[in-house]
């Protein structure tokens, strides 16, 4: 077999032992973590945009048959995604986003 890896192997994951959200962190870094949406409430300390961006019910859903979200999933009685325009403003600094992804509410749904 031509290119690849040989059966049976698994494929090399460059990324492996890497902890994304630290390096994003990390000044100057060339990633970035996309700050996710969510329907749940704001927590005393949180800012709109920093840790999330706080929508309402209504806006989220809205929003989503807009197609303003790249991902999005219910979880814990929440909605979570990514918006589009998130990616893009991490993109129009000429940096890569990394997406915080609720795996488990992901398989769940």
């Amino acid at each position: 077999m031509s290119g690849g890896t040989p059966e049976g192997e698994p494929a090399h994951d460059p990324l492996a032992g890497i902890d994304l959200a630290a390096a994003a962190a990390t000044p100057g870094a060339w990633l970035e973590l996309a700050v996710s949406a969510t329907t749940r409430e704001r927590r005393p300390g949180e800012e709109d945009g920093r840790e999330y961006w706080f929508l309402t019910d209504e806006e989220f859903e809205r929003r989503v048959q807009e197609g303003d979200f790249l991902e999005h999933v219910g979880f814990a009685g929440h909605r979570y995604g990514t918006l589009l325009t998130e990616v893009d403003r991490i993109a129009a600094r000429g940096h890569c986003a990394v997406l915080e992804l609720e795996i488990e509410g992901a398989l769940l749904a």
